[in-house]
């Protein structure tokens, strides 16, 4: 029996483990198979599950243990209770989508005249019903969503950092505007977690690949992708979103990743390069 318990608490601690790396920290050989996402997802719905049955299961073979016994195997529990309890610290509460990758604070639109988003920044901007927007492309990088509405429409303008494509979607769904949290990346691209449903969905392409809402999805609004500079030019009567202060730091990181990026040949991901 006691092996049964050491067996057990080290399954608690690797079951938390695999939920968490199969959203989170996903080595980047395993983001390479489309099953990431049913284990993804399963793990996700059925974390709580398993937690209580691990509970349930080692305190069950604890005190089937003779007395002296107990006292032999709790130190060794206490230790790899800690372990778990740092697994689930990390994926939980630090290295996961929700609180990596905060979302915005203060949302502040800006004409022409008074906006303070330099003018060589990238945006991803859209016209739509009248009004034309703005978006600083390193603002979405870091948020890697910015629910906002354009002409009194709702619009869900997204970013995917791994695999650099910037989306605007109509999020509404079947009549009803969509929010969204962050749950990580998968399959090489950000997932997202709707809070009327919960079902996931994929950044690159607007659908929902698992839960109530599967098979649906959203419009995807035409939008382009240039300096400030020449969107004002094209749209001079546009709106700019301006940076939240609290995230400034995290701005310019992202500014300086996307020009280390712009500053490579179109080839550098080519495996053969001419």
């Amino acid at each position: 029996m006691t092996g049964y318990f050491f067996i057990v608490c080290l399954g608690a601690v690797l079951t938390e483990l695999i939920k968490g790396l199969s959203a989170n920290g996903t080595p980047p050989v395993l983001q390479r198979f489309s099953w990431q996402m049913d284990l993804a997802h399963f793990m996700w719905s059925n974390i709580l599950f398993f937690r209580i049955a691990f509970v349930v299961a080692i305190a069950w073979i604890f005190f089937q243990l003779p007395v002296d016994a107990r006292m032999g195997v709790l130190p060794g529990g206490i230790v790899l209770g800690a372990l778990w309890g740092f697994v689930y610290w990390v994926f939980n509460r630090y290295w996961v989508g929700r609180f990596k990758f905060l979302p915005i604070t203060q949302k502040r639109f800006e004409g022409a005249a008074s906006n303070k988003v330099g003018m060589k920044e990238q945006v991803l901007g859209i016209s739509h019903g009248g009004q034309h927007k703005a978006f600083p492309v390193n603002m979405l990088y870091y948020h890697h969503q910015i629910a906002d509405e354009v002409g009194g429409h709702p619009i869900w303008p997204t970013y995917c950092g791994l695999c650099n494509s910037g989306r605007i979607y109509d999020r509404l769904v079947d009549g009803k505007a969509l929010e969204f949290t962050l749950v990580g990346a998968v399959n090489y691209n950000a997932t997202f977690r709707d809070h009327t449903t919960g079902s996931w969905w994929r950044q690159e392409v607007g659908d929902a690949i698992k839960g109530p809402m599967k098979g649906h999805a959203m419009e995807d609004m035409p939008c382009e992708q240039m300096s400030l500079e020449s969107w004002l030019a094209k749209y001079p009567d546009s709106l700019v979103l301006q940076y939240d202060p609290t995230f400034q730091k995290q701005y310019a990181i992202r500014t300086a990743l996307l020009n280390y990026e712009v500053s490579l040949p179109g080839w550098h991901m080519q495996a053969s390069p001419p």
